[in-house]
């Protein structure tokens, strides 16, 4: 996994490895000649050369996938032939995007026997957006605010202009999550989230943690 740090034309490319370590021009070959500075390749270099080349096909991502692609590469299994599979089968944009590591949030949590239920209730909310999956497992939903509102937006919607996601449900197989930099909204989309889904979720602890 590496990203593209520039180009030089009618010569190569120069890629550096997401995981970290130093950059390496590569040749041109067929298909990367138009890439982007910052864009995400999914590929093998081959160093057996007199310049490094790309060997076989190279998966890309826009450049604005990259911290999905990290979460990603957080969590990949020890086991190589695993990692890579994990790896080849990715497609970050069905993946919810990475919420920013400086916002604190608040945090409300419930159980569940079937996420299934759960998730076809959430699905035919229209209060609720789909983001995609959610790393390292489940699935989330955005509940979204206009970004009038003042409300901290966790960075995970940009479908919708003048709208932000105001917090995030993560469905896992046992349990929900509810998200959110505020405090009071948590609460209200809590009390909407029991009353939408009766008989499917075990109600939330009082206290929230930050």
């Amino acid at each position: 996994m590496y990203r593209v740090c520039s180009t030089v034309p009618g010569l190569g490319i120069e890629i550096e490895q997401l995981a970290g370590g130093p950059a390496v021009l590569v040749a041109c070959k067929d298909g990367l000649e138009p890439v982007q500075i910052g864009e995400i390749l999914v590929v093998r270099v081959v160093h057996a050369t007199t310049m490094p080349t790309v060997w076989g096909f190279a998966a890309r991502s826009p450049a604005e996938s990259e911290r999905r692609w990290n979460a990603r590469l957080a969590t990949l299994p020890t086991d190589r032939a695993e990692a890579a599979l994990v790896v080849l089968s990715f497609h970050p944009d069905n993946v919810a995007e990475p919420i920013r590591d400086e916002i604190e949030l608040h945090t409300l949590s419930w159980s569940i026997d079937d996420d299934r239920p759960v998730l076809e209730v959430l699905s035919q909310d229209d209060l609720w957006e789909d983001l995609g999956e959610s790393m390292p497992s489940g699935w989330a939903y955005a509940w979204l605010a206009e970004a009038s509102a003042g409300v901290i937006d966790l960075g995970g919607w940009n479908e919708h202009v003048g709208g932000v996601e105001a917090a995030r449900l993560i469905v896992g197989d046992r349990a929900l999550t509810l998200v959110s930099a505020d405090r009071v909204l948590l609460r209200e989309i809590a009390t909407h989230l029991e009353a939408s889904s009766p008989g499917l979720i075990v109600a939330g602890p009082d206290a929230l943690a930050a």
